[in-house]
């Protein structure tokens, strides 16, 4: 199967980075991760979905990898499809955010939510895709709204290796040889100056990690 994936103490598995979310909402309520009032969990989770379900799976390592072994698309080619998804994705963003009353210094009002942890995993993917973000201004905001918070990635690879990618300058080639484990906790913090990796791989649970 695909990551992300999370077993749980009786050994059961979930999947999916939004399903997963969810349930860390439902089991960890404080702080929650969605808002109480439906039209507002609605817009959260769409917010989400134009990163997880829009974007994402276009340009995840499988689809990359892809393109270069069975269409002999160069690292050029490769890089700009990576490209023009992001940057579809961040247009989207970018369209919601700054006209939608219901934006405020994070994605949803006051309170981080699910949204503002695929919004920073987006923009950490768009540093190592060398997608300029100057076009979306209330994104790069809300990103910089983040700095000192901590966000979580359950064994999610992308995020955590675009964030490595960002704070090392790390090459495409040796970017598809990194492996964030299934069944782990990997966590970064993101701000507009770089990122900082908390843990990669830690067998710890969320409560034992502590994050801040």
């Amino acid at each position: 199967g695909f990551v992300p994936a999370l077993e749980l103490d009786d050994g059961q598995v979930l999947t999916q980075s939004l399903a997963i979310i969810e349930y860390l909402d439902e089991t960890h309520p404080n702080p929650p991760l969605l808002p109480k009032e439906p039209k507002a969990r609605a817009r959260v989770r769409g917010l989400a979905q134009i990163v997880a379900c829009d974007s994402h799976p276009l340009i995840v390592p499988r689809v990359r990898e892809y393109l270069a072994h069975e269409f002999k698309v160069d690292e050029a080619g490769v890089q700009k499809w990576a490209q023009h998804w992001h940057k579809a994705a961040l247009t989207g963003l970018e369209q919601h955010l700054s006209t939608e009353k219901d934006t405020g210094t994070y994605c949803q009002g006051e309170q981080i939510t699910m949204a503002d942890i695929c919004l920073a995993s987006q923009v950490a993917g768009a540093a190592f895709f060398k997608v300029d973000l100057a076009p979306f201004p209330t994104v790069a905001r809300i990103a910089a709204a983040h700095a000192g918070q901590t966000v979580v990635a359950v064994s999610h690879a992308d995020p955590i290796k675009a964030a490595v990618a960002w704070a090392g300058g790390v090459p495409l080639d040796l970017f598809q040889r990194f492996v964030v484990s299934p069944c782990s906790v990997s966590a970064v913090a993101l701000s507009p100056a770089g990122a900082n990796i908390l843990c990669v791989n830690s067998t710890a649970s969320l409560s034992e990690l502590a994050l801040s």
